[in-house]
């Protein structure tokens, strides 16, 4: 009982915080659908799609598919994926590849880090980046949910580009493979721009 209520506080004062951020920062909404097909006891098949609707936009700024495998060795998850997306900037619309390696490891019960480094090979630019992404994620079970709270570092290049930070919560749908996975994410770019996302997840295994 002890760490619900140690963590009880931080849900609401992430809530409070992304309020404030409301009136400097794009507000966005993520739906957000994943499916999983487990081929043995350590082996799945991945796929993954997300649309980012802007509302200050008032359209689709981003759109990607996501497809792999991944492979559990006791608690290291080794994941080799490929994602392809659709992007809207001040130059247009454009298209990006991104074959990427996932690397997670369960430090100890409910704590994960996750290392994800990713080959953007981008549409229309000269230059190609390589980006790197580190999150540390912390969840745990009450009245039927498992909330969880993550912090997210991304570069590109070596170059500190944002750092994301959620809450958000599963909650698997008895007799069925769905479980929902809403979470609320706020993202600080290195220009002090901010962003606030509602991420409306479904995840699906078979």
């Amino acid at each position: 009982m002890l760490r619900y209520n140690y963590l009880t506080p931080l849900f609401f004062l992430f809530f409070f915080y992304s309020f404030n951020l409301k009136s400097q920062s794009h507000s966005q909404v993520w739906p957000t659908i994943e499916m999983t097909g487990k081929v043995n006891k350590d082996l799945d098949l991945k796929f993954k799609y997300r649309n980012k609707y802007d509302f200050e936009e008032g359209e689709s700024t981003a759109s990607w598919v996501n497809f792999g495998i991944s492979y559990d060795i006791n608690d290291l998850t080794l994941g080799l994926y490929y994602r392809e997306l659709s992007k809207t900037n001040r130059r247009g619309r454009y298209l990006e590849r991104r074959p990427y390696v996932d690397i997670s490891y369960e430090i100890f019960k409910n704590f994960k880090v996750r290392l994800r480094n990713a080959f953007r090979f981008r549409e229309n630019y000269e230059e190609n980046l390589i980006r790197n992404r580190f999150r540390v994620q912390y969840s745990t079970k009450v009245i039927g949910l498992s909330p969880f709270i993550l912090n997210e570092i991304f570069m590109s290049n070596m170059s500190f580009n944002r750092n994301r930070v959620g809450i958000g919560f599963k909650k698997k749908i008895k007799k069925t493979p769905i479980t929902l996975k809403p979470s609320y994410i706020i993202e600080f770019f290195r220009n002090d721009e901010t962003r606030g996302a509602l991420l409306l997840g479904l995840e699906v295994k078979f």
